[in-house]
């Protein structure tokens, strides 16, 4: 009996290791995650994932899976539903899917108190008579919703709340409210714009509804940051800010089921201000064993909670890998709050109350993406740039005031300062609004003053003037005001630039250089400009002069080889004026000429020489290579030509009356005719005698055998490769060109292969018997029917491009053609898959069976 006994307690453990080794096995594609919460609850919220070929049918295939009513939100591969024990377990056995996973919860942060941030002196900056309040912006604040009938909230939303929680996608529900306070205490810190102020009381809220009392749910939290990403441009929509969060990490949580929907927002230009956590007293209690999700993962800009003595609240999840965290007030901010909550979880405020103080990393996040807002709308206004969220995350940190963490991780994380972060954004330059004397100014040697005005709107640093003449610095200045003067002696006929040079505190700068001439009379000659050439004999020369007292008259100066061959005075008045003077040029050679102007103290002042030449002959072009009635087989050709004109000229190449510029070109078999202008620097021009060029292939002998029914007609084609029976067989690779022919047999039949053109990655290409044309991509390949029957005959693969020539892999087949057919819905249609499904008690059941009968087998009793 004994021994009977000891043989069953062995059986029934071996018989309990098989059993739970192939239950566990039961279920591969659900989480087993699914089967614990199905212990605690009726029905679970899943995420069921497509296999991936099945992926472009998804609304057909969906409506096969479940029923569509019970869809909650669709996305690209995978939908979400909440479903039952059974309805879970008849997915193991759909081949449409990949798996069936837990949806997980985030949860609101709430918990101690900091003082409101104080963005007053931010708001008052003004740029183009605009206040830096985030006018022009929009936050989405992913939460419980807000209550816009809040007398500080009224008109700061863009639409009614947005549902995502209610139905299979997002919608505007404009019934629906805040579910429990939370959302609009947070859109308070944000925005208010009535008897709080909030950070950005200027900017608009777009309320996406996610969470309820009883958590934010993932899917819920994708399709909410989905929307906002669909709706970007309807309501300028550049922060999303998510006051929520499950978990709590030490690294980067880049494979989180957020990481993409958030790295999406990110790539569209919004910002995703995201709140790093709180200890809750039961699972998290280190706050600084890690961060929470979504703040972990790498595209959020991580925000956590320091106290109005600054600082780290006692219950603010930061950690020592997370350097680039950002610290706001989250400490007993007063806010906004919904008069009368239902089930309302912030048991810091009672009902019947506009405001209330509230303290968390949840009240840290909108501070900062007020933050943002209002760095964006001053960044459009400064410079009509828009800001990236990496370039904004650097910001906030580079300008935030850094505070150690003392004790905890000793480390130092930047607390959020909005003043100073426009200041570190300012690109700005100053403005220099005045300069005297002004620019090109003529002054009588004297002790002259300098000077510079301006003005900045935001951080004004100082002022310089340098003074040069011709050859060194004379005086260099600064001051840190908005206004400087200085003096120098100036000597006569001194040509003096002068520069002002105006700096703000981020090192952006205006420079403005103007020109003083220290003399009583100054002449220029306005035209022909130095070094002109001209095939016009009749020329008009313009002369101006300035004084500080009174003009007397002008005269023109020509010289012909050094001779003065004309002068000519003109009298003139005032203290600045000019003279025209026309002269007809007769010699082909180079003139120089000046003008001297006089005043009524007969002080005067003559320029310098000027040249001007004279030039009627077109140039003499001579072509030299190819010679005339050249016969070629090559293809790329430099045009070469004598030009006899002395001036640098401007030559174009044509051939067969189309101008080319590079005179290096390319061609096909063919006739060409070419010749080339030259236009001189006096704008004569003159066109070379035409030579002929003529580019062939030699003719090679195609000794195949057979003829196609269609072949090539081109006349570029010039020799044919012949692929013999056993080579297309095997296999082979063939090097050709565009005057290339392939020729090959395949069923008896002959084809011929031709490749029409090609560019750095794909081949044009036509097989002729009855003409296929395709184009192939490099390791590219194609299977051809060339008989139109059943199967593929031929395999063609591109495998390089290079010299303008392809290498081409070519192959006979026999490979049936597969057939596709159209999807139809089934109904009434029972399909059995595997053997029929037993419960767990029959399991128990025939597990006692089998051992019954092998007890009495053996006779073990």
């Amino acid at each position: 009996m004994k021994r009977g006994i000891y043989y069953l307690v062995i059986l029934l453990i071996i018989f309990s290791i098989t059993f739970i080794s192939t239950t566990e096995d039961k279920h591969p594609k659900i989480d087993k995650k699914i089967i614990n919460e199905l212990e605690k609850s009726e029905s679970v919220r899943v995420m069921i994932k497509y296999k991936e070929e099945n992926q472009k049918e998804l609304f057909s295939t969906k409506t096969q899976i479940i029923p569509k009513e019970k869809i909650r939100h669709q996305f690209e591969g995978k939908f979400s539903a909440t479903l039952t024990e059974e309805e879970i377990m008849e997915l193991e056995n759909n081949l449409e899917v990949e798996s069936v996973e837990i949806i997980e919860k985030k949860y609101l942060f709430l918990q101690e108190s900091v003082p409101l941030i104080n963005g007053t002196e931010a708001q008052q900056i003004q740029i183009n008579n605009q206040n830096l309040t985030g006018k022009g912006q929009t936050i989405c604040v992913l939460d419980t919703g807000v209550d816009f009938t809040h007398p500080d909230l009224q008109g700061q939303n863009v639409t009614c709340n947005i549902d995502c929680i209610s139905g299979a996608n997002c919608f505007s529900n404009c019934s629906l409210g805040d579910n429990n306070g939370h959302g609009t205490h947070v859109a308070g810190i944000v925005a208010a714009n009535g008897s709080i102020k909030g950070v950005a009381p200027g900017a608009k809220i777009a309320s996406v509804t996610v969470c309820n009392t009883s958590g934010c749910w993932d899917n819920d939290i994708e399709a909410g940051i989905q929307w906002c990403i669909n709706n970007q441009e309807n309501y300028n929509i550049s922060v999303i800010s998510m006051s929520l969060g499950g978990g709590q990490y030490s690294n980067y949580c880049n494979g989180d089921y957020l990481s993409s929907s958030i790295n999406n927002a990110v790539n569209q230009n919004i910002s995703v201000a995201t709140a790093t956590g709180n200890t809750d007293n039961t699972i998290y209690t280190n706050p600084i064993a890690g961060i929470a999700s979504p703040a972990c993962i790498e595209n959020s800009i991580r925000v956590t909670a320091i106290n109005k003595d600054e600082s780290y609240a006692s219950y603010a999840f930061r950690h020592q890998n997370f350097l680039d965290i950002i610290s706001a007030p989250g400490t007993n901010i007063n806010s906004t709050m919904i008069q009368n909550p239902s089930g309302n979880i912030l048991s810091e405020c009672g009902t019947g109350t506009d405001y209330c103080d509230v303290s968390g990393t949840s009240m840290s996040t909108p501070h900062v993406s007020g933050t943002i807002a209002i760095l964006n709308q001053y960044k459009k206004l400064e410079s009509n740039k828009t800001l990236t969220p990496n370039e904004i995350e650097t910001i906030l940190i580079n300008a935030g005031k850094p505070i150690n963490d003392t004790g905890e991780t000793n480390e130092n994380f930047s607390k959020i300062q909005i003043y100073q972060t426009i200041l570190y954004a300012d690109e700005q330059a100053p403005n220099i609004t005045y300069m005297s004397p002004p620019n090109n100014s003529l002054r009588e040697p004297q002790n002259q003053s300098f000077t510079c005005n301006a003005t900045d709107l935001l951080q004004f640093a100082n002022l310089t003037i340098e003074i040069y003449n011709l050859t060194s610095l004379v005086k260099n200045i600064s001051a840190n005001q908005t206004s400087l003067t200085t003096y120098i002696n100036t000597t006569i006929d001194q040509v003096y630039n002068w520069s002002c040079i105006a700096k703000d505190n981020n090192s952006n700068a205006q420079t403005k250089t103007f020109f003083l001439t220290s003399s009583p009379i100054q002449t220029q000659i306005i035209s022909p400009e130095n070094n002109t050439y001209t095939n016009q004999n009749e020329t008009e020369f313009n002369c101006s002069a300035e004084t500080t007292k009174e003009l007397s008259n002008m005269t023109l100066f020509i010289y012909e080889n050094n001779t003065l061959i004309h002068n000519e005075t003109k009298n003139t008045s005032g203290n600045l004026n000019y003279s025209i003077f026309n002269y007809n040029l007769t010699n082909e050679t180079t003139y120089k000429y000046n003008c001297l102007a006089i005043n009524n103290l007969s002080e005067q002042h003559q320029t310098k020489n000027n040249t001007i030449t004279y030039d009627i002959t077109k140039p003499k072009i001579n072509l030299t290579s190819p010679t005339n009635n050249t016969r070629t087989q090559t293809k790329t050709h430099t045009f070469q030509y004598n030009q006899t004109e002395s001036n640098k000229d401007y030559c174009n190449l044509t051939i067969n009356n189309q101008k080319y510029s590079s005179f290096t070109q390319t061609l096909s078999n063919g006739i060409y005719h070419w010749n080339v202008t030259c236009t001189d620097l006096a704008n004569n021009t003159n066109t070379s005698a035409t030579y002929k060029l003529t580019i062939y292939t030699e003719v090679v002998e195609n000794n195949g055998g057979g003829s196609s029914s269609s072949t090539p007609t081109s006349s570029t084609i010039q020799k044919t490769i012949e692929i013999t029976g056993q080579e297309i067989i095997e296999g082979t690779t063939k090097n050709i060109d565009q005057n290339t022919i392939t020729s090959f047999k395949i069923k008896n039949n002959n084809h011929q292969l031709k490749l029409h053109s090609l560019n750095t990655n794909k081949a044009n290409i036509t097989i002729y018997s009855t003409p296929i044309n395709i184009i192939l991509y490099q390791y590219q390949s194609r299977k051809i029917n060339l008989d139109n029957d059943k199967t593929y005959d031929l395999e063609i693969i591109l495998l390089s491009i290079e010299n303008e020539k392809a290498d081409i892999f070519m192959k006979e087949i026999n490979e049936t053609i597969a057939i596709k057919h159209l999807f139809e819905e089934q109904t009434n249609k029972t399909i059995e898959i595997g053997e029929p499904k037993i419960t767990f008690f029959q399991k128990i059941l025939n597990l006692f069976q089998k051992l019954f009968n092998f007890i009495k087998r053996f006779r073990l009793f």
